[in-house]
């Protein structure tokens, strides 16, 4: 991941068998997040499910210009002791370069380098955009506009995880 490719499928498919082991004769319910990548992901985690007696029930895309994403991820910027994450244009800490909660050196992580971004940005073009058409197809994607705040954006995708519950 830190050099911009994609996880195994076989690592993903081992974790959600533990799950699904762990929690025999229960009824499951998940939320992938950045998964599946790949329009064969998205027939073996269709396969996967259907053999479980399970489907996909909604798709959410988070839609945002290329552009607008290597800046996000640029000007990222993470405390390793708490989590808490700044962006130094948008949030930038109150003191540069560390941590208003624990007053810790905060870090770029591996993957937020322009190179990496880019390298993963077109990985994505290739490889999982197919999968946009394959879940429009099947009736079960929500495209949304991410360009908003975060808090706006996550206020749009807990709306529509209430209501996937509420069913």
């Amino acid at each position: 991941m830190d050099a911009g490719l994609l996880v195994e499928d076989s690592l993903i498919f081992e974790l959600l068998e533990d799950l699904y082991n762990r929690r025999q004769g229960e009824r499951i319910s998940f939320v992938l997040d950045g998964f599946p990548r790949s329009e064969n992901q998205a027939l073996a985690l269709s396969d996967f499910l259907e053999a479980r007696g399970q489907t996909v029930h909604r798709v959410l895309l988070l839609e945002l210009p290329d552009e607008v994403i290597v800046s996000r991820l640029v000007y990222r910027r993470t405390c390793p002791l708490c989590g808490r994450s700044y962006h130094l244009k948008a949030c930038p800490p109150s003191r540069e370069g560390v941590c208003d909660a624990d007053g810790t050196a905060l870090i770029q992580r591996a993957d937020d380098h322009e190179d990496v971004i880019r390298k993963r940005l077109a990985t994505y073009h290739s490889q999982t955009e197919p999968v946009i058409a394959f879940y429009r197809k099947k009736g079960v994607l929500s495209a949304l506009d991410a360009s908003s705040s975060v808090d706006a954006v996550a206020g749009r995708v807990a709306a529509i995880v209430d209501e996937l519950v509420a069913d």
